[in-house]
């Protein structure tokens, strides 16, 4: 690395960004339908099974190749990274939203919206619930209860990233070298996936193994070794190593194709570690998307590049848009019910809606807060 400044944006990346959040609003759309009575389940619809995991583990991996980056890139300019000013931008840009969507989402809707899910009720351990929310541990309200929230479930992902980004720049600045921590965390969450794999097969009701099962899922919940993909992609580019090693140069040339058979394959058939297999792929298609020379986008990448800025309103946003349409779904006639054409215009009207309440958002408050 020559000492000069590089660069901070990827619009490539920021379509992959826009693409991975309507596979989430479509995934949720279709599996939040079964908790809806007299709500049809086209077979069509169940393409998108799978399309909402796909879409977090892109988020994941993109997520850990920006900030790994931009703490190299800090690091080399100037010797050292401003944790403090690390906390305050990310502070900034979660938490505005976060709180508002838990507010929302946890101490008003389910007093006024039946509070009735999954067979329970959300008000349930409420306190134990709300201290959890408002320490952003939301990924431990997902995991030890019942029911859970559709308002806000999707918030869990946001604790993951939250967690990892409260210790990774320390040890992005005290070590030297990070990727030995890289190949851990990667290592651990595959034994952690592949463990919990088995273990499902495996019948013991000791209380240890319990225990163990729930740790180990715990681990696996981190999504660490999603992250650590995307590390190892901004370790791969800011040392040029695509372009020493043969090898590499190959995956990397190689990796569209590689990427795009797993998303199809997992789309149309469930198969053992798919969303791993997935972040690996994709951490070797990111660095091919961000090596390649940018040219002027067409509408439609102009459009995902624009649904790219607005995704994390998107994100915790189409929850709370798709269980209110359900609910007034449910309200219609009969006859309307349970037409094809109308299970089609809920998805249109789903994102759309989605679309508008994100740009607001991001355009009347969450951009007060940006620095």
């Amino acid at each position: 690395m020559d000492g000069s400044p590089k660069k901070n944006y990827f619009p490539q990346l920021q379509i992959i960004r826009g693409l991975a959040a309507v596979l989430v609003i479509l995934n949720h759309a279709y599996s939040k339908k079964i908790y809806f009575k007299n709500i049809p389940v086209i077979q069509t619809e169940k393409v998108f099974a799978n399309v909402g995991v796909f879409g977090l583990t892109l988020f994941f991996v993109l997520s850990g190749f920006l900030i790994t980056y931009l703490l190299l890139n800090e690091k080399q300019l100037t010797g050292t990274i401003n944790i403090r000013k690390f906390y305050i931008r990310l502070i900034l840009r979660i938490w505005p939203l976060y709180f508002l969507l838990i507010l929302i989402g946890h101490f008003i809707l389910p007093f006024f919206i039946n509070s009735d899910f999954e067979g329970g009720n959300m008000s349930d351990n409420f306190w134990i619930k709300s201290i959890l929310y408002i320490f952003i541990l939301p990924n431990y309200v997902l995991m030890i209860f019942k029911p859970n929230n559709p308002y806000i479930d999707i918030t869990w992902s946001i604790g993951a990233e939250e967690q990892f980004y409260f210790v990774w720049p320390h040890l992005i600045k005290r070590k030297k070298s990070i990727v030995y921590i890289i190949f851990l965390l990667i290592t651990i969450q595959l034994s952690a996936e592949i463990f919990t794999h088995y273990a499902a097969f495996y019948k013991n009701d000791s209380k240890s193994i319990f225990i163990l099962n729930k740790a180990v899922r715990f681990i696996e919940w981190t999504r660490a070794g999603y992250f650590a993909f995307g590390a190892l992609t901004a370790i791969l580019y800011t040392k040029k190593i695509y372009l020493t090693s043969k090898l590499i140069g190959k995956i990397v040339l190689y990796s569209p194709w590689f990427f795009l058979i797993v998303f199809i394959a997992g789309i149309f058939w469930y198969f053992y570690l798919q969303f791993f297999l997935l972040a690996f792929c994709y951490c070797f298609f990111q660095l091919y998307l961000i090596t390649k020379d940018y040219k002027k986008p067409n509408v439609l990448f102009s459009f995902f590049q624009w649904i790219g800025k607005l995704s994390y309103g998107l994100y915790l946003w189409h929850c709370i848009v798709i269980v209110l349409i359900f609910k007034f779904y449910e309200l219609l006639p009969i006859n309307i019910r349970f037409q094809a054409l109308a299970s089609l215009l809920i998805y249109i009207i789903i994102i759309l809606l989605t679309i508008l309440i994100s740009w607001l958002s991001y355009t009347f408050f969450e951009s007060f807060f940006l620095i």
